[in-house]
């Protein structure tokens, strides 16, 4: 077996939470200029290199075509996320709720997935996201 450091878990983590604001962004086949914004300043303030903003993205482009597919390829980091203490989960959840929003358009598809994200972490939703 593996050990696993610190290290590489605290890296696991911000690769899941840049992996599930990338599928908020990507979700609803639109990518907007404030999402973009929205998702290199992610990346800035976890002091994530270009290239693994680059690499999730990429993985994005080879394997979501459907709504499916991304919701399979982000359930393993939801999961590990789901560990998080509740605080950071409902920060978490807040954060994806702006990212939704910052388009002007809450997409059925991006409500279903921070529905999803709320029921798998075990938070509610923000008032009127939903709605």
């Amino acid at each position: 077996m593996t050990d696993v450091t610190p290290q590489d878990y605290r890296d696991l983590k911000e690769t899941a939470i840049l992996r599930v604001f990338t599928a908020v962004v990507w979700i609803d086949g639109d990518l907007h200029d404030a999402e973009k914004s929205a998702l290199a300043s992610l990346a800035e303030q976890l002091t994530l290199s270009p290239e693994k903003v680059s690499a999730v993205w990429d993985e994005f482009v080879e394997n979501v075509d459907t709504v499916a597919d991304l919701f399979g390829l982000i359930v393993d980091d939801l999961n590990l996320l789901k560990l998080a203490p509740n605080e950071v989960k409902a920060l978490l959840l807040g954060a994806a709720t702006m990212l939704m929003e910052s388009d002007g358009e809450n997409h059925p598809n991006e409500k279903a997935l921070i529905a999803t994200m709320a029921k798998v972490w075990s938070v509610p939703t923000p008032e009127g996201v939903l709605d």
